[in-house]
């Protein structure tokens, strides 16, 4: 599974909890998921990439990162899924 389609999956989870307006641990959905991270640099990527494109607001706890879905994240997902 490569980095864009894990993004994908937790763009998914994310947009599925979108209502609740809390910040959810990326390694709680990676694990729900089954999602495979090689190393929290991996998850840091990921984070990344989603926050450089506006998708999600996240911030870094210890060893994992939060996060909630932006506007533009709902759009994109609304839009592509």
């Amino acid at each position: 599974m490569d980095e864009l389609e894990k993004s994908d999956l937790i763009l998914r989870e994310l947009y599925n909890c979108r209502t609740d307006g809390k910040y959810h641990s990326i390694s709680a959905i990676c694990q729900a998921l089954n999602i495979p991270l090689d190393s929290l640099l991996e998850m840091r990527d990921i984070v990344s990439n989603l926050k450089e494109d506006r998708f999600i607001s996240a911030y870094f706890t210890i060893n994992d990162y939060s996060a909630v879905l932006t506007s533009d994240g709902i759009e994109y997902f609304e839009g592509n899924f």
